[in-house]
């Protein structure tokens, strides 16, 4: 019993020392928090989570576990990020991180009536329309997986035309790719914008990203925002 008893006193330092956290300040006015990879639990001194069982995952109820209309301020319990900014006021979370093979952002976003959207950003190479693309399908393949075949989709490429051999003029390729899915009551959004220069030099004309690759889960009965503009009324105007 004694040898138990000391154990527990020297595993609980341990335990301790390895759930400690790094929090800053991001020059927006976000908190910026690192996630302890050794744990999932969130960390003392951060809004209470909403967490469900493992098994519940579907759409209906959420996206992983994370229930639609949850409030503002909790927030999702997810072990595979790195970090995460919860903006000031608590409209969105944003996550940093991971997902398989690509470097991602997630937006955990909320309205009057709860969470209603989950925006997942991902790191493209801006310099290759090509891979781009590749990538589109290959998100588009695993969601098609999971959830069936798109109830719709667009897709439309455009280069620089007959006139690119002319040198001064700057030319660019475009893309747009679009394909959706339902999984009542939410909506699956994946959607690809790009725009790339293609005689590029070392002085791009555009120096931010011009192309992006978006997957958006939302609930649409959740799209709920209070309107604080009070109109008069019809029959006070005419």
């Amino acid at each position: 019993m004694k040898l138990c008893l000391h154990l527990i006193i020297l595993i609980i330092p341990l335990a301790l020392a390895t759930s400690q956290e790094v929090k800053g300040t991001s020059p927006t006015g976000t908190t910026v928090v690192e996630i302890d990879e050794a744990t999932s639990a969130v960390k003392e001194g951060i809004p209470d989570t909403l967490a469900l069982q493992p098994e519940i995952m579907g759409l209906d109820y959420g996206y992983k576990g994370f229930i639609w209309g949850s409030p503002k301020g909790t927030i999702p319990q997810m072990p595979y990020m790195n970090s995460y900014e919860l903006n000031s006021d608590s409209s969105s979370i944003i996550f940093s991180g991971n997902l398989g093979p690509d470097e991602v952002t997630m937006e955990y976003v909320f309205g009057d009536s709860g969470l209603w959207k989950v925006d997942i950003s991902y790191v493209l190479d801006p310099f290759d329309l090509d891979r781009q693309i590749h990538d589109f399908h290959r998100v588009a393949n695993v969601i098609t997986e999971i959830y069936g075949p798109p109830v719709s989709s667009q897709q439309t490429e455009s280069g620089p035309g007959l006139s690119y051999n002319n040198e001064p003029t700057i030319h660019y390729s475009r893309a747009f790719f679009m394909s959706s899915w339902v999984e009542v009551p939410s909506r699956i959004e994946l959607i690809l914008h790009s725009l790339i220069q293609l005689n590029m030099t070392d002085f791009p004309i555009i120096n931010d990203k011009t192309s992006l690759l978006r997957l958006v889960y939302y609930n649409p009965d959740y799209m709920l925002q209070t309107n604080d503009d009070e109109y008069p009324s019809i029959f006070d105007l005419y």
